[in-house]
């Protein structure tokens, strides 16, 4: 039986009063009508419930609030997945929004002539004054003509195309039927293991060629703990056995993963460690707890492109002359 509803979008909350607002206007005012906004608040202490209540009430979007009493933004994506009724699934977080009310419509459209499982748009990069700090264009570009799952994958891994939580629609059954969710208590990388997942689950994904969400870089959302970040080799890990577990392995993906992915992801975490003042010595001592950091950096291969080149330099610069590479990151960011 078909849905009426044509999107679900999922909004996680906690303490968004500031933000919601902008958030839940720009989801309102979209042209496709028969959407659901479903609101998992994660039990904020501030006035977030009440001003969502508010803009909801006045508006003529179907929508719900459930309280969630488990922390965690995968926590409350799950259970916004599970209470989904639309026939695609959108994520949006309370701090973003989008940019043209034709947005969904448009998004969904597209699905629906194509039978696409994934729709992916552009996303700017920017700050609390809504100025761009990074635009989609400048590193990233769009799957121009219909790719299954597993051939966007490797561009996504590549770092050619980027599919983040706010850029994309996913066909709801596609999403159920693989039993495809957020990996809960991960703080590192839970949106890439499920956009991976997603991904191979996939046999249509297109874009639009348009940039559809503003992404907000929030200063108090950076962490000075960004040895966190290390966290995510252990997500990549989990995605390879996944991968391996699929009956369309491919090895390719793996050896993408252990020589670039994963390389990436650690120096990832030096660099923002270098960047928000943590001492030399204690980001040496976390990768010398477990030798596998440093065997990894020891892996990577060298590519033309910038995200590759980029990468194997950085880690064999960090393996060779780790105090000289330190220092040079901290100096850089003075400017």
């Amino acid at each position: 039986m078909r849905s009426s509803i044509a999107v679900s979008v999922i909004i996680p909350t906690y303490n968004s009063e500031k933000y919601v607002q902008k958030c839940l206007d720009s989801v309102i005012m979209q042209t496709l009508n028969n959407i659901e906004i479903i609101i998992i608040d994660n039990i904020s202490v501030d006035n977030t419930v009440e001003v969502a209540k508010d803009i909801l009430s006045k508006g003529k979007k179907n929508f719900e609030i459930i309280k969630n009493p488990k922390l965690g933004v995968s926590f409350s994506r799950n259970i916004g997945i599970n209470a989904s009724k639309g026939e695609y699934i959108y994520f949006l977080d309370s701090d973003d929004y989008l940019l043209e009310k034709e947005a969904l419509e448009n998004a969904y459209n597209l699905a629906k002539v194509n039978d696409l499982d994934i729709v992916h748009f552009g996303f700017n990069r920017v700050d609390e004054e809504g100025k761009i700090i990074v635009p989609y264009n400048r590193f990233y570009k769009y799957i121009t003509s219909i790719k299954s799952g597993n051939q966007v994958l490797e561009k996504y891994l590549k770092g050619k195309v980027w599919l983040w939580t706010g850029n994309c629609i996913y066909k709801t059954n596609t999403i159920k039927n693989s039993s495809i969710f957020y990996t809960e208590n991960c703080r590192a990388g839970e949106d890439q293991e499920f956009i991976v997942k997603a991904l191979l689950s996939s046999k249509k994904v297109l874009s639009i060629n348009k940039v559809y969400i503003n992404y907000l870089s929030r200063k108090e959302s950076l962490s000075k703990n960004a040895l966190i970040l290390l966290e995510a080799v252990e997500t990549f890990e989990r995605i390879k056995s996944y991968v391996q577990s699929q009956k369309q392995y491919s090895e390719k993906i793996i050896s993408i993963i252990d020589t670039h992915k994963i390389p990436y992801l650690i120096m990832r975490a030096v660099i923002k460690s270098a960047f928000n003042g943590i001492d030399l010595s204690v980001v040496e001592k976390s990768l010398n707890e477990n030798n596998k950091y440093k065997n990894y950096l020891k892996k990577t291969k060298f590519g033309f492109s910038p995200y590759y080149f980029g990468t194997y330099i950085a880690a064999k610069s960090f393996l060779f002359f780790p105090k000289f590479f330190y220092k040079s990151i901290r100096i850089f960011r003075k400017f």
